[in-house]
């Protein structure tokens, strides 16, 4: 889901955006699956196991689209609201309001937000995409990101690539401490034109045209 590293941020995907990936944050490895099912609505399966024990965790999670700033009111942030693990045995439920706005002059992104349970109080990230407007493909989706992380209490810093718009990588020091990775393969579904190339449709099929006037007669030539 839209967001930085452990926090999230008010934004979802692309409507019609599929995504499949793994991360390994201390103490959990985790795989999942999201969807970006309407353009206000985004939803995700997640399955983590812990490092050094013999547990596991499966959750879902869902995040509402409250506000877009690109809509009415430019000015305004987009504004979310979002539950984690909200069904099974909830260990880590969590539910959170986020507002986010974008900078688009400065390639910046800014987000506010509050959320109770496994994280509880006041979060926040940014993100930093310098090189967007520069004409060198690998650069111009190559970000820098910051976040306070309201489970930890401390301040994750790291950097974020897209690259060929199908594959995200993130990497970050996580209250200078640790260390966390992720990557996620995301395709956009609902904009495809397809894996394979098109070609054109064959050409609807015609009779010949017989101009043979009508009469009672005809050549053997044509029986």
């Amino acid at each position: 889901m839209g967001g930085y590293f452990s926090m999230p941020s008010a934004r979802i995907a692309t409507p019609g955006t599929a995504a499949i990936g793994g991360t390994s944050i201390p103490p959990t490895n985790q795989w999942g699956v999201n969807f970006a099912i309407f353009d206000h609505l985004e939803v995700a399966t997640n399955h983590q196991v812990f490092r050094g024990i013999s547990d596991t965790d499966r959750s879902g999670n869902i995040k509402l689209l409250l506000y877009n700033e690109k809509e009415e009111l430019p000015l305004f942030p987009s504004f979310a609201v979002g539950f984690n693990d909200f069904f099974g045995d909830r260990r880590f439920y969590t539910y959170y309001l986020a507002a986010t706005k974008q900078f688009l002059p400065a390639n910046l992104e800014v987000s506010l937000g509050w959320g109770h349970g496994d994280f509880s109080g006041l979060f926040g990230g940014a993100t930093w995409t310098p090189f967007y407007n520069a004409n060198v493909p690998y650069l111009k989706n190559f970000s820098f990101m910051a976040e306070y992380d309201a489970q930890r209490k401390g301040v994750n810093v790291g950097l974020v690539g897209d690259f060929m718009n199908l594959l995200q990588v993130k990497v970050a020091s996580l209250g200078g401490n640790e260390v966390a990775a992720s990557g996620v393969f995301h395709y956009n579904f609902g904009a495809s034109d397809g894996f394979f190339p098109k070609v054109n449709n064959p050409r609807l099929y015609t009779t010949p045209v017989d101009h043979e006037p009508l009469g009672e007669l005809r050549s053997e030539q044509e029986f």
